[in-house]
């Protein structure tokens, strides 16, 4: 406790520079010489009318960043005021306004900064015309304010925030978008005119000329925690330091010691006995910062770098890898933008790893061409893992064409031929406002291998995927604001032209006058064969099967909003398959919300793989229950309960035997019951001592069990209350300097 004493009083609070106050008035004497960037034009129902409410946005480049202020009119009498205060990166039905910026202008790489009535916020980054990612947290600065007949929004996004180019010029053209969202009927206007879902989105951005001010930076982030553990007993204390160097605007490095990856984050509880692994986004500073210039995913949004495989599982597999250190760069020079970063484990000469990723990108107007390599080094089973992209884009009107070639070397005893090779291309095609369709093709070998540092579901296999979607949009008085169909029909097989299950779906989406919404999903798989479920032993026949997925969304009625879905399928891997969903949350006021939720599947005639070719159908229910509860106590303080209950047991089953000709076949062998009883609660307190500099206090436990009796999911809530593997408070302190 000691350590923490200490930062806490050396704790600097970062502000912005005197020449602007940020406050959510635009009182100061620059605001009046600002540029005007009016006429935001109705894009969600995408109707092309002005505005519903006059809006009027400023923007001027000062010295210490890029600001922007709104003038939002709204007639509380005519639109309800929809301003709950909201956790980072979650602000749906709130009153809203968006900034988006391309600071290069090239179509490459753009922030997205939303500010709530609330004054909550979320940011995201941008890439690839529309992938937005929430893992990153930027530095930048907000308020908020109300008047009379509406109310108003501040930002300020330094310089040194952001990863932009620096030609040496003293004026640069950047892309620029705003729009404006109404919360209580889920209205968007924007400028320019365009949607963020479409296939051109980011390098359609208005370009705009703005004067150059360069700033670099050096900042420190020390934490210090300690953690007292009610299960072993004793306590542990630690300190580490993330450091932040941009001496340009070009140009940035990033560097962690002994980094504490978590604790007063937590992961959804999941139950996976499937083949396919279960991906995690990452939220870890180190990992967030800049890390979009890594960013290269197939078009099953497989990414060739997955942050959370470094510091994850020891190769030993007793417990999670501590990271010694990690040092990341961003640049650019000579018409390149570039990347590395590399990390150790700890004890990175037995079992640790070693991680090192390079990133080339040359972008051009039209057509850009790039470059990704990764290293992976893991003595514990003494292999070296070896991946190679070389990526390429062409822009034309209307069409967008991408193409990636893929190799993969490893070096270990296991590999028998540790080369592969694979790639995909997509082509991007969008004739009108209204319609816009896509065409995937997809090729891995059987060797191909890129799961050290990458997220890879499967190797061998061919994938031919398109999609169609078309669009409308009603004007005033129409009940259906606007709608959404696509069609998708995907055709995989393996490399040796063995058919894995195609599938056809069509999905509906309407958002209604109301402010509520609609989804629906209807799948047909035609029979093929699984070659994953048996986890290596051979390809299973399975049978066409059917599947319908419905949710409603209703509209805000006063304090509450609900929720609900429901699903049902059938096919030969999970029989006969039903789940609903349920789920409400309570506003209580503007600072307090609890939500609530329950979730029970149930299938009969389940197929589960037991061990080598030995298979059971079982009849299974899972069982979750949720809950979560945050208030934000003044500016300074949230309080964040949350409870996750997860139940699941596979009964009555009946053995099945793999023959050599795909097909399975009823034994007389036994195969066990089996279940999970799993419970998650963190209680999380959370002071915020200035920008980027916080105080957290956490309490979590949890714990998991293997249900053996045979019971039904909902009957196992009763124990799960005595599961204790962790209970533990935990003291953290990270300061910004």
């Amino acid at each position: 406790m000691r350590g923490l004493a200490l930062l806490a009083l050396c704790a600097v609070a970062a502000a912005p520079a005197a020449e602007l106050s940020v406050d959510g008035l635009a009182e100061e004497s620059v605001w009046a010489d600002a540029s005007r960037f009016e006429g935001l034009t109705r894009t969600q129902p995408d109707t092309g009318e002005p505005v519903r409410y006059p809006t009027r946005v400023r923007y001027l480049a000062l010295p210490e960043g890029l600001a922007f202020f709104f003038e939002c009119d709204q007639p509380e009498a005519e639109m309800p005021r929809r301003a709950p205060r909201q956790q980072r990166d979650n602000l749906d039905g709130a009153d809203r306004v968006n900034v988006m910026v391309d600071f290069d202008g090239n179509g490459q790489q753009g922030y997205n900064f939303t500010l709530s009535r609330a004054n909550s916020i979320e940011d995201n980054t941008i890439s690839n015309e529309n992938r937005f990612s929430r893992d990153w947290d930027g530095l930048w600065y907000h308020a908020v304010s109300e008047r009379e007949g509406g109310w108003d929004a501040e930002l300020l996004i330094p310089w040194s925030s952001v990863f932009m180019r620096d030609d040496g010029e003293a004026r640069r053209s950047i892309g620029l978008y705003v729009d404006r969202v109404l919360g209580a009927v889920a209205e968007r206007a924007a400028r320019p005119p365009i949607l963020f879902f479409r296939p051109q989105f980011l390098s359609k951005f208005e370009k705009v000329d703005i004067d150059v001010h360069r700033a670099g930076f050096l900042r420190f982030y020390p934490y210090a925690s300690v953690l007292h553990d009610r299960v072993g007993g004793g306590n542990e204390t630690r300190f580490g330091l993330d450091v932040y160097y941009k001496p340009s605007s070009s140009l940035q490095l990033t560097a962690t010691f002994n980094p504490d990856f978590g604790q007063v984050e937590s992961d959804d509880l999941v139950v996976n006995f499937d083949a396919l692994e279960v991906f995690f986004s990452d939220k870890r500073p180190f990992f967030t910062e800049n890390q979009s210039a890594f960013v290269l995913q197939s078009p099953e949004e497989e990414p060739l770098v997955y942050t959370r495989r470094i510091g994850a599982l020891r190769d030993d597999r007793r417990g999670v890898a501590e990271i010694d250190a990690g040092v990341k760069l961003n640049g650019s020079a000579a018409g390149w933008d570039y990347g590395l970063f590399a990390v150790s484990e700890r004890d990175a000469d037995e079992v640790g790893k070693r991680f090192g990723v390079l990133r080339l990108k040359r972008p051009g107007e039209s057509f850009d061409v790039g470059y990704l390599g990764t290293l992976t080094d893991r003595p514990f089973i003494d292999r070296q893992a070896q991946v190679h992209a070389v990526d390429a884009e062409w822009r034309l009107p209307g069409w967008v064409f991408r193409g990636v070639a893929l190799a993969s070397r490893r070096d270990d005893a296991a590999a028998v031929d540790g080369d592969g090779q694979g790639g995909w291309v997509t082509a991007l095609w969008q004739p009108s406002s209204r319609f816009d369709a896509r065409f995937d093709v997809l090729h891995y070998a059987a060797d191909l291998d890129f799961n050290d540092v990458g997220f890879q579901r499967r190797r061998d296999w061919r994938l031919f995927e398109t999609r169609a979607v078309w669009r409308h949009d009603a004007g005033e008085g129409s009940w259906l604001r606007n709608g959404t169909a696509t069609w998708n029909v995907d055709w995989p097989e393996d490399a040796r032209g063995r058919m894995l299950r195609p599938f056809t779906d069509l999905n509906l989406y309407g958002e209604f006058a109301d402010g509520g919404s609609a989804f629906i999903d209807l799948e047909f798989q035609r029979a093929g064969i699984d070659d994953l479920i048996s986890r290596g032993n051979g390809p299973v026949r399975v049978g066409a099967g059917t599947r319908l997925y419905l949710e409603y969304n209703p509209p805000r009625v006063g304090d509450w909003q609900p929720e609900i879905s429901t699903f049902v399928s059938k096919d030969d891997l999970v029989g006969s398959n039903r789940e609903v969903y349920a789920g409400a949350t309570r506003w209580f006021g503007d600072d307090l919300a609890i939500e609530v939720g329950a979730f029970v599947n149930t299938r009969s005639d389940r197929l589960y793989w037991r061990r080598d070719t030995l298979f059971g159908r079982y009849r299974a229910d899972q069982t979750e229950l949720t809950s979560n509860l945050e208030w934000f106590i003044g500016q300074r303080q949230e309080l964040r309960l949350k409870f996750q209950w997860v139940g699941f047991s596979a009964r009555e089953g009946q053995a099945w035997r793999l023959q050599s000709n795909a097909i399975l076949r009823r034994s007389n062998e036994s195969v066990d019951d089996f279940g999970l009883n799993s419970l998650g609660v963190q209680l999380r307190y959370r002071y915020r001592l200035g920008p980027e500099s916080d105080l957290y206090v956490v309490y979590s436990r949890g714990g998991e069990t293997d249900a053996l009796e045979e019971r039904r999911s909902w009957d196992l809530f009763d124990s799960a209350l005595d599961l204790r593997d962790a209970d533990q408070f935990l003291v953290k302190l990270r300061l910004a300097y």
